[in-house]
């Protein structure tokens, strides 16, 4: 029998997933055009347009944000529809809260919910969500492909630096990492610091900012491979963390030394970096407690803890590939798990 599978990934616009594409564009289009009756019919019937057209057999979303017309347009027709991967934080979970029924109505027509944390979890119970599922984050074992490839052309560019990254960091964080290097440099002088902003049009107001300490800012440039006397690096394209922790040993995930919940650290941990943070982690609580149990991630509070704790691991100069394996393992047996689950559906 044929089945059509949709499944619903983050990040689909900024992917040229056409159907899908258009038909957010439209509601989007139709959303900022007309009163709000006019928006919510029109974007049920393109809804009900676009399960029609498929015609699937089960839909997944993985990951992904909650879309209510779609969910209400599949579950009309009855067809199967999961969750997987999901998370929610403590700021959605209470602006669904504001709209309970509209909530409880939404979430209780997954037919089954697995999720990547406990906290989601207890959430979607008080969503009134049914068969509610934990067995970890399948993140755990997300495939690393191509890194060879990238590897051969790219670290060559590095290899005689000494390279600490502070990825996915937010207003305020840069300047952190700007001291943390000057101070650092004085111990190191081949040091290298490379900064992945989450906002990457901000990066010419980071070069700027930094540039006051005295410090050689450069901006990613595929036609300049030079990084000599460079002290910072900055990153100013999309998708490309892979690439530089292939190349470091240790990472500072950005979004934790302010108030924004922290950034996810397993792609850091599954390419064997050691990971640094700050206090606020509370959107990945699960994922850390892990990784601080194994003695891969340190939370620090302030500049002076970073840059004393980056100076041991500097000198120590090692990755922890012993967090591969176990990464490796978890994830094998979230992934078996989930399938297992699914295939029941």
């Amino acid at each position: 029998m044929e089945m059509i599978v949709l499944i619903f990934l983050p990040n689909l616009l900024k992917k040229p997933f056409f159907v899908f594409k258009i038909l957010i564009f439209l509601l989007i289009f139709f959303f900022d055009t007309f009163d709000e009756v006019t928006t919510i019919k029109l974007s049920n019937f393109l809804a009900k347009k676009f399960i029609n057209y498929w015609k699937p057999s089960k839909v997944f979303f993985i990951d992904s944000e909650i879309w209510p017309n779609i969910i209400l347009a599949i579950k009309e027709k009855k067809i199967p529809l999961i969750l997987i991967n999901g998370r929610i934080t403590t700021k959605t979970y209470k602006r669904w809260n504001l709209l309970s029924n509209f909530s409880n109505k939404i979430f209780s027509s997954f037919d089954l919910n697995l999720t990547s944390d406990i906290k989601t979890f207890k959430y979607l119970h008080k969503l009134k969500s049914k068969n509610i599922k934990h067995f970890g984050n399948l993140k755990y074992i997300r495939p690393q492909s191509g890194l060879s490839i990238i590897n051969s052309k790219f670290s060559g560019i590095f290899k005689k630096r000494l390279i600490w990254c502070a990825a996915s960091t937010h207003e305020g964080e840069e300047v952190v990492c700007a001291k943390v290097h000057t101070k650092l440099k004085k111990k190191f002088n081949n040091l290298l610091t490379i900064i992945i902003p989450r906002h990457i049009n901000r990066c010419k107001e980071i070069k700027n900012k930094l540039e006051k300490f005295n410090l050689k800012v450069q901006i990613a440039n595929n036609h300049n491979n030079s990084i000599k006397n460079t002290d910072i690096y900055l990153v100013n394209s999309y998708g490309e963390t892979n690439k530089f922790y292939s190349i470091c040993k240790n990472v500072f995930l950005g979004g934790s030394l302010i108030k924004h919940g922290g950034q996810n650290p397993l792609e850091a941990a599954r390419m064997g970096c050691n990971i640094i943070s700050g206090k606020n982690i509370e959107n990945f609580t699960e994922v850390y407690n892990f990784l601080e149990k194994n003695k891969i991630s340190k939370k620090i509070y302030n500049s002076k803890e970073l840059t004393s704790y980056l100076k041991k691991l500097l000198l120590k100069n090692s990755s922890n590939l012993a967090i591969k394996r176990k990464i490796r393992t978890l994830g094998q047996k979230i992934l078996n798990r989930t399938y297992k689950e699914i295939n029941q559906i």
